[in-house]
């Protein structure tokens, strides 16, 4: 199989400049920015809820945990990464 490729620094502000334009920017930067810093796969991000990623508080949570049947593992942000 072969690896995905890494992008760089520049590749992710010019991804993150075509995503602002985007009518759902704030849904599609918050799932690229889960899948390039948290680690997590297209198919992850699309099965979270809104109780996973919110706390109580209503505030983003800094560790979601995600189902069996999500996947196996977890992933984690610092909350200085949401930025």
């Amino acid at each position: 199989m072969a690896k995905a490729k890494v992008l760089t620094k520049d590749e992710m502000k010019r991804v993150e400049k075509i995503i602002a334009a985007d009518s759902n920017a704030t849904r599609n930067m918050l799932a690229f920015k889960l899948s390039i810093l948290g680690g997590m796969r297209v198919g992850e991000v699309a099965a979270l809820t809104v109780g996973q990623v919110r706390g109580l508080d209503g505030k983003a949570v800094a560790i979601i945990n995600l189902s069996k049947e999500q996947t196996n593992q977890f992933c984690w942000m610092d909350e200085g990464e949401w930025k």
